[in-house]
């Protein structure tokens, strides 16, 4: 058994929480008592906030995305700006529960709201100095998602990056590929 029946249950008998469960416990919380409850009680022990920054969101599972559409829902007593910064080809987690597909139709939300709220796609790196270097690896992300056969959420036109001519130096790859073996021959 898991959740209510048995992990939760061993969980407070020892005092001990693991991320999930202090996110899964805030949530019914806030479905017992309400959002403002909450909030209030927050503001009343000196930890109020207003605000929620959220990095590598690409990395976030429905869960931990769930209780942040719960606080930043409209609010006029309570009102919550959340900031989300992201980029699907970067997920790395999917093997504990990271979901980049909620975090791209997040994106696609956004998008559709950019009046209502401020949408900015950030399509230039800051990291390459390097024009191959950045053409390799749009190249490499397209050739995952051809390959993938759709189980890699890429798209040229919408996510390749663009170089930063502030930055760019050289047009020649600066990438070196290391063979960690010789012998290629595992078996």
């Amino acid at each position: 058994d898991i959740g209510e029946h048995s992990y939760l249950p061993a969980l407070l008998k020892g005092g001990v929480f693991d991320f999930d469960a202090i996110v899964y416990l805030v949530i019914k919380l806030i479905k017992n008592k309400g959002k403002a409850w909450l909030m209030g009680r927050l503001k009343e022990e000196g930890f109020a906030f207003d605000r929620i920054y959220i990095d590598e969101a690409q990395d976030s599972d429905i869960i931990q995305n769930y209780l942040v559409t719960i606080l930043s829902e409209d609010d006029d007593k309570f009102p919550v700006s959340v900031t989300v910064v992201g980029d699907t080809k970067q997920s790395i987690y999917q093997w504990r529960s990271a979901y980049p597909e909620e975090f791209r139709a997040f994106y696609n939300e956004a998008k559709e709201l950019k009046g209502k709220n401020r949408f900015d796609d950030l399509k230039t790196t800051w990291r390459l100095e390097n024009e191959g270097t950045l053409g390799f690896l749009n190249g490499l992300f397209n050739n995952f998602s051809t390959v993938s056969q759709g189980l890699w959420d890429y798209e040229p036109a919408r996510d390749a990056l663009d170089e930063n001519s502030a930055k760019t130096k050289s047009k020649k790859p600066n990438v070196k590929i290391i063979r960690l073996f010789k012998n290629t021959d595992l078996s």
